[in-house]
């Protein structure tokens, strides 16, 4: 199979195969900065498993790599840790819901959420779930983690901080969200010198 860069379009399967490409040219851009040159990849894996997604341009999810290893989600629910020198699948979640947030790492876990409003803390080696907490709506950005603490927004404007170890509910911090607002969005939350950033949908 070979696969060509389109500007603006750059899909999940295509950011796996990347990870993963052993044989694969040096890019070479035009002068619109554009990818011209064709990839022919070592390996690909299929990140969908319901048929009307083959014809989906593009997928958001983000692609967490550590030792050697993918994780990341997709539009079909499903959370996956993939080889990246071979291409094979390791281990599958299914979280029910797309999972489009990067993954973060913690200790031997990753953190992710998806859009049915569930944070994952997930065993690295073993796809494992340790534990689960509802925040009742979609979480699609990164999870920051700091203090022992992981904090996440969901897209209802609710910030919450929760116990990274067990899980618990610690506290949360509502927005109003303007109904006039015609799209919902959310901003990954960042740590800094022992403070806490996070962006809102009402501007």
């Amino acid at each position: 199979m070979v696969y060509r860069l389109y500007p603006g379009i750059f899909s999940l399967l295509a950011s796996v195969i990347f990870a993963g490409c052993m044989s694969a040219q040096p890019l070479r851009f035009d002068e619109n900065k554009r990818a011209v040159e064709f990839l022919t990849p070592a390996w690909a894996v299929s990140l969908y498993t319901i048929p009307s997604m083959a014809y989906k341009p593009v997928d958001q999810a983000r692609v967490l790599t550590h030792r050697n290893v993918g994780y990341v989600g997709g539009w079909d629910g499903l959370f996956r840790a993939i080889a990246l020198g071979s291409g094979k699948v390791l281990w599958t979640v299914d979280m029910s819901e797309p999972v489009l947030a990067k993954p973060v790492l913690v200790d031997e876990d990753v953190l992710v959420g998806s859009m049915g409003g569930k944070l994952y803390r997930v065993n690295r080696s073993s796809g494992q779930v340790i534990w689960t907490y509802d925040v009742e709506s979609s979480i699609v950005s990164q999870i920051a983690v700091a203090g022992g603490r992981a904090f996440l927004v969901n897209n209802k404007n609710a910030l919450f901080a929760l116990d990274v170890k067990t899980g618990k509910y610690l506290w949360h911090k509502n927005r109003t969200h303007k109904t006039e607002f015609t799209m919902d969005g959310q901003g990954a939350p960042l740590t800094a010198d022992g403070r806490l950033y996070a962006g809102f949908s009402d501007g």
